[in-house]
């Protein structure tokens, strides 16, 4: 007996995966907050509070290819909302 799924089905994302492509999406969505801050957009404007948590979505979302649709849309969610009040926080 092996481990191995059956044919034609994907093996999720391991844990380690997932927290590894997390900070990696709050890393890039940090940066591009603090890109903005540097050429001029001030820290209550709508567009900063919007773009850092939909950075950090978009990457999470698309980075767990294969992941069920569900489960990669509330994990995305969860990285959008919490970077939502570390952009709203800063």
């Amino acid at each position: 007996m092996t481990d191995a799924p059956p044919e034609g089905t994907t093996r999720p994302p391991s844990a380690t995966r997932i927290i590894l492509l997390t900070l990696v999406a709050f890393a890039a969505a940090i940066a591009v907050h603090t890109l903005l801050g540097a050429i001029g957009v001030g820290a209550d404007n709508a567009f900063r509070l919007l773009v850092t948590p939909l950075i950090g979505a978009v990457i999470v979302y698309l980075g767990l290819a294969g992941y069920h649709t569900a489960g990669r849309l509330r994990l995305a969610a969860m990285v959008g909302v919490l970077l939502l009040v570390f952009s709203g926080a800063s």
